[in-house]
């Protein structure tokens, strides 16, 4: 899967590398065609409410959308 810079390129990208259609993921979603496209085109913020129906549109684990954070920042033990 190409590296995607943001979570709704993210979106875009594995819905493409599926072969799954923008009007499919909308309807499983709950939302417009138009607000898909603006999620992915990143002009409008996605609501993490949505995230676990997008996972489930795009057959994937709630964990893919956030595979590039984890990791990045330490995470600092109590002493």
């Amino acid at each position: 899967m190409k590296r995607a810079a943001n979570l709704g390129e993210k979106i875009k990208s594995i819905r493409i590398e599926k072969g799954i259609t923008a009007r499919f993921v909308a309807k499983k979603v709950g939302i417009s065609p138009s607000t898909l496209c603006k999620y992915e085109k990143n002009s409008r913020a996605i609501r993490a409410e949505l995230l676990p129906a997008f996972a489930d549109a795009l057959g994937v684990d709630l964990k893919v959308f956030f595979e590039e954070i984890v990791g990045k920042t330490p995470i600092k033990q109590p002493a």
